[in-house]
């Protein structure tokens, strides 16, 4: 029941351009629950400091039980970049028009995102970065651009934080080629009414490039109205229009 209820949310996040593609994997999640020694441990330290609400082992085993769920969550990077979108628009799904968080939970997401989205990497990702991100031992990396879109990049070989390497190269060389985008205004006051707001416009645009060069697969948003196959564009291309988006909202 409970998984049930983990993957709804998340297919809420991701409905409405096509059938989203987010399941459970029970072998992920008995995985988890019978090797997960670290979380058990850390659990129960917060346990022993008071931190568990009710202060008691069965409402502690009841959080562990969920985050071992949401742990073994499936999505391909198409649904990763439409959950993306809908936090780069609020929470209001852009495809759907179903407000699926509110926007102050959003922007605390957005909040952790930038702090912690990236294992024991995330203060050098936010200098050198500056926009919220969530990386996945998956080899998945999403970004979120604020009110621009988001950028979902798919990758397995991991760095010694637990991070795609090519996720996060591709995302240095973007950023170097095409400068800061950011602004101070659109990361950390990111649903202000001076900007424009993301719509179903915001096609879906889908490359890939050589896993040999860069990435196995890539997904974002766009604004651009086409939607692009694999092998047909680069992937600085396509991140391209993007980024004159952000730049245009930034200003």
């Amino acid at each position: 029941v409970v998984s049930t209820q983990s993957t709804g949310k998340y297919k809420r996040l991701a409905s409405g351009f096509t059938t989203n593609n987010i399941s459970f994997n029970n072998v992920v999640y008995l995985s988890e629950k019978h090797n997960g020694h670290r979380n058990y441990a850390i659990g129960h330290y917060l346990l022993n400091k008071g931190c568990i609400a009710a202060n008691s082992t069965s409402r502690l085993m009841e959080i562990l039980e969920l985050y071992f769920q949401l742990c073994s969550i499936e999505a391909d990077t198409r649904s990763v970049c439409i959950m993306g979108a809908t936090l780069a628009n609020g929470g209001k799904n852009v495809f759907s028009g179903d407000q699926v968080l509110t926007q102050k939970t959003v922007q605390d997401m957005l909040s952790l995102m930038y702090s912690c989205g990236m294992y024991d990497f995330s203060g050098q990702w936010s200098f050198e970065i500056g926009l919220p991100a969530k990386s996945g031992v998956s080899g998945v990396v999403m970004m979120i651009l604020p009110n621009v879109g988001s950028i979902a990049m798919w990758s397995p070989p991991l760095d010694h934080y637990g991070n795609s390497v090519r996720g996060v190269g591709f995302t240095r060389n973007l950023l170097r080629r095409f400068g800061d985008v950011t602004g101070q205004e659109s990361l950390f006051h990111p649903f202000s009414a001076k900007r424009a707001t993301l719509t179903r416009h915001h096609t879906l645009s889908t490359v890939g490039v050589p896993s040999s060069r860069m990435l196995h697969t890539g997904t974002m948003t766009t604004h651009s109205g086409r939607m692009y196959t694999p092998g047909r564009l680069n992937m600085f291309s396509a991140a391209a229009s993007l980024l004159k988006t952000a730049r245009k909202l930034a200003r």
